[in-house]
């Protein structure tokens, strides 16, 4: 499933691309898809345990920084789950909107 995400992510444009984030599909990671659970996520990545983050879990609202650290970290989402790339953040998605003519 990670390869697959991170294929949909990249879209390599030849063989030899896809055969290279075959390769290094270490350096990429699915992430949970609830805000709350990847904020509890990012905080385990920095050291926290468990023990921490029940005790923070009244005073802390996980939701805001997992919507916060999903975007910093450059998850895309496709279509078999969220990924992000470890070694640098996936550009931000272009925005759609009105274009001038």
């Amino acid at each position: 499933m990670k390869f697959c995400a991170a294929l949909e992510a990249e879209q390599p444009d030849t063989f030899a691309e896809a055969l290279n984030i075959a390769m290094d599909r270490d350096d990429y990671e699915l992430v949970p898809e609830n805000a709350e659970e990847y904020g509890k996520q990012v905080l385990r990545r920095i050291g926290a345990d468990d023990e921490i983050i029940d005790t923070i879990d009244s005073y802390m609202d996980f939701a805001q920084l997992g919507t916060d650290s999903l975007a910093e970290d450059g998850v895309c989402r496709t279509e078999f789950g969220m990924v992000r790339r470890l070694s640098k953040p996936f550009p931000p998605a272009p925005e759609i909107g009105q274009a001038m003519m």
